[in-house]
């Protein structure tokens, strides 16, 4: 059997590895492949590595390092994918210790299943593929918790705008960039403000702000890392339980229905009772989020 290679990944790869990925991946997880493409090769500090047997690429992991606002230095894979006909062979198994060892070596004290925020494509491990939290239980990985992911039915969702005191929301306008990505920063240490960042590469500018007397109180955002999927959202503590949460969701929702969509995903929905009472949102997909301590 012809030795097994893992290099670094390089831009030339890009094309074989999208299609190891539309094979490998799940129908729901095909939609965006573009949005894929993107994240995994044209965003800083993504950190790739291909498997090759035979000249040939055979598989693919990447993932990201953040840092915690507790101060840990956290890693997550962000896909991990093997061409048909090559599982089971041990090349998962090589490529998730090769990304291990990268991001332990900038630091890295635990490694998740997925969910590296700001950019992730996934919360975890859907429940739907067994064999692959199996992989993650094998190589040392804990199960931690479960993020759901929930359907909007875009026809059947109480759309209508209401009136919020005096708050006014409204698109955000890049230019105000800097001050809103303060305010963010200030309100959740950064936790958001890299993720939403991405909303003004969008047309229109897939984020809506919140503002009374000339402060931000809110925002929501979609289409951050991948389409049709609404989030993050967040308002100040003190503006909370007035409604400002469900309105700025409507204004994002009604964008997905101008854009001709009939229904769109809450990615890592929570408080899930939330949705369903405001937009009978269901629980559509669930993530097992697995952690590995380095």
């Amino acid at each position: 059997m012809p030795s097994l290679t893992i290099r670094r990944a390089t831009p030339e790869d890009e094309a074989v590895v999208a299609e190891i990925c539309r094979s490998a991946l799940l129908p729901a997880d095909r939609g965006d492949m573009a949005g894929l493409g993107r994240l995994l090769w044209h965003t800083d500090g993504v950190i790739g590595f291909v498997a090759e047997r035979d000249g040939a690429i055979v598989g693919a992991v990447f993932g990201t390092v953040t840092h915690e606002f507790e101060g840990t230095v956290t890693a997550a894979v962000t896909l991990i994918a093997v061409a048909p006909g090559h599982s089971r062979r041990g090349i998962g198994t090589k490529l998730l210790a090769e990304l291990e060892s990268a991001v332990c070596e900038r630091g890295a004290t635990e490694v998740w299943s997925g969910g590296g925020q700001p950019r992730f494509w996934w919360s975890g491990v859907d429940e739907k593929c067994p064999a692959v939290i199996a992989f993650f239980e094998k190589a040392g990985y804990l199960k931690d918790d479960v993020a759901p992911n929930m359907r909007v039915a875009l026809a059947d969702a109480d759309l209508g705008a209401r009136e919020v005191g005096t708050t006014a929301i409204r698109r955000l306008v890049p230019s105000e960039w800097p001050a809103f990505r303060e305010w963010m920063d200030q309100t959740w240490e950064n936790q958001w403000g890299e993720e939403v960042t991405t909303t003004l590469d969008r047309t229109p500018v897939s984020c809506f702000v919140a503002v009374r007397d000339g402060a931000y109180i809110g925002f929501s955002a979609y289409d951050t890392n991948r389409r049709a999927l609404f989030g993050p959202m967040g308002s100040s503590p003190q503006a909370r339980e007035h409604g400002l949460g469900s309105e700025l969701l409507r204004f994002c929702l009604r964008d997905y229905v101008d854009q001709g969509l009939t229904e769109c995903e809450i990615g890592w929905a929570g408080p899930v009772d939330f949705y369903t009472k405001v937009m009978g949102a269901v629980v559509s997909r669930r993530f097992i989020r697995l952690k590995k301590e380095l």
